[in-house]
């Protein structure tokens, strides 16, 4: 893990290839995403792209490099700001209506 502030282009591209070589978190297995300080959200297939990579990790604006690594727990799906791939919650979301769930 990380302490305090991403603040060197080494950290954020230690970030980048560790979410590379583990797109799961363990334990559980959760798939993660990462994301900006814009809160743009990038799927793993996108970060694999040498173009998008090094974007999130020496972009000249510092909002749209990478800030974190995170798992969409609940609620309604997100998107990939590349690709638009959706990046389904690891509980569901509680607030649809056809999610017959008991929480």
């Amino acid at each position: 893990m990380y302490d305090g502030p991403i603040t060197t282009p080494r950290q954020r591209a230690q970030m980048v290839f560790r979410f590379l070589r583990e797109p799961y978190i363990w334990p559980g297995g959760y798939q993660q995403h990462a994301a900006t300080e814009n809160y743009d959200t990038f799927c793993h297939q996108c970060v694999s792209d040498k173009a998008i990579r090094h974007q999130l990790i020496h972009s000249p604006f510092s909002k749209d490099r990478i800030a974190c690594l995170d798992v969409h727990w609940e609620g309604p799906a997100i998107q990939c700001v590349q690709c638009n791939a959706e990046i389904e919650a690891v509980y569901g979301d509680p607030w649809a209506e056809n999610d017959r769930r008991c929480w």
